[in-house]
């Protein structure tokens, strides 16, 4: 059995999307097609509300292969995306960004 299939993840997780991209991206120099099949992970892990913040992702990254500056462009690239989409729902008043950044940046609901 190959390698990569007997490390795969249960489907339907973020854990299997992100292994998923990993088994695709160019790890030498991630093509554009890469950076897209990354902007829709980081959109499914949001949906799903997975507690990871752009350290725990780039360890994950560094586990499938990627060297310290691709992961680190990857999970940079991730955080950005996972504030944003966050920002851009609807919050209470009362929340704030910097009360959001104090609780770890994780979904507040």
């Amino acid at each position: 059995m190959d390698a990569r299939r007997s490390n795969r993840p249960k489907e339907g997780t973020v854990e299997h999307r992100l292994w998923q991209f990993a088994v695709l991206c160019n790890k030498e120099s991630p093509h554009p097609r890469d950076w897209r099949r990354f902007y829709l992970f980081t959109v499914f892990a949001h949906m799903k509300r997975v507690g990871w913040d752009e350290y725990d992702l780039r360890a994950k990254l560094r586990m499938l292969g990627f060297d310290e500056r691709h992961a680190a462009d990857f999970s940079n690239a991730y955080w950005h995306i996972h504030c944003a989409l966050h920002m851009s729902k609807p919050r209470p008043l009362s929340e704030s960004h910097c009360a959001w950044m104090r609780r770890g940046g994780t979904a507040s609901n």
